[in-house]
């Protein structure tokens, strides 16, 4: 690539806020929306010469509308500077998914991508230009709007991220794992839990062939967190508490070490009376999740004073 040097990720999550009543309704035709869908294809963006003089760097988040071919017809700017998202749109509508299916046929959906823009001809680094507060939660408003309108079962949410997760390499895969795993957990469907263990078995594996991915710590820890919150499902609290403590026993990730891991095993555990693993547990995830060392700590004391921690959001 020698036009210019940048390169583009996904987002694994976002964090979603109120819809609000400007929320705008779907373009007419589309059956469906789902989040993040992983391309088949991508080009990179060209950093805009105009953004260079100001050493804007950063994401643009984009709606994406999809044919019934998985190729993009249109794509729309939701947060991000302003000044890279004509190049984010021009880089996008190159871009090819798998088709999105409801009742057996290829529909036009939406989804959103990220665009995430470095100008590598600066070797001090540019300027991050984070979007406004009011800037994010008019974005999550319209993609919750989205939900909203185009609702999706817990079964319907895991036939999508299966459907996404083909068509690439072992390593597209991988990252697709990680959510196929915790979807089939929640779903009810006849044969969905002995699907979120082959998934998160199969997780695991896949992380020992590729132990310096920024995915291998998120790997470890939701793998491990699926198949405790199997175990305790089964009555096997010896299991459960084995596979909490391996959860935590990741080199962290940039997710894990920003946002933090999930408390949903280790308050199940504790509904159990298992106070003394999930303190282990705490303690263990001081060792990647320094932003939460506050949080870690007040949520110890709880326990060992007998009331119960506000995991809060970790329980998302």
């Amino acid at each position: 690539m020698a036009r210019n040097s940048t390169f583009v990720c996904l987002a694994l999550a976002f964090c979603a806020a109120p819809p609000h009543a400007g929320a705008q309704a779907r373009p007419d035709g589309v059956k469906a929306y789902v989040p993040l869908l992983a391309p088949l294809k991508q080009t990179l963006p060209d950093y805009p010469a105009e953004a260079r003089p100001q050493g804007v760097e950063g994401e643009v988040h984009l709606l994406v509308t999809l044919d019934a071919q998985g190729s993009v017809t249109g794509a729309e700017p939701l947060a991000g500077p302003a000044v890279l998202r004509a190049a984010a749109v021009a880089a996008v509508k190159q871009w090819k998914f798998r088709p999105v299916i409801r009742d057996g046929q290829p529909v036009r959906a939406l989804t959103d991508q990220f665009v995430l823009f470095f100008d590598l001809q600066n070797p001090k680094g540019g300027r991050p230009h984070p979007p406004s507060i009011e800037e994010q939660e008019a974005a999550d408003a319209r993609l919750m709007e989205l939900e909203r309108q185009l609702p999706r079962s817990p079964e319907q949410k895991l036939a999508d991220l299966e459907q996404d997760s083909g068509g690439g390499d072992a390593l597209r895969r991988f990252y697709a794992l990680n959510r196929m795993a915790k979807a089939a957990l929640d779903s009810d469907a006849a044969g969905a839990a002995a699907k979120a263990e082959a998934y998160a078995g199969e997780l695991l594996a896949a992380a020992e062939l590729h132990p310096s991915d920024w995915n291998y710590g998120n790997a470890l820890h939701d793998g491990h967190t699926v198949l405790g919150r199997l175990a305790l499902r089964r009555g096997d609290m010896a299991a459960a508490r084995e596979q909490l403590l391996a959860s935590a026993r990741t080199p962290g990730s940039p997710q894990l070490r920003s946002v933090g891991p999930t408390m949903r095993l280790a308050k199940d555990l504790l509904d159990k009376g298992e106070k003394d693993a999930v303190i282990e547990y705490l303690t263990l995830c001081g060792n990647f999740w320094a932003p939460g060392a506050l949080n870690l700590s007040a949520w110890s004391q709880a326990i060992r004073d007998g009331r119960p921690p506000d995991f809060g959001l970790s329980l998302r």
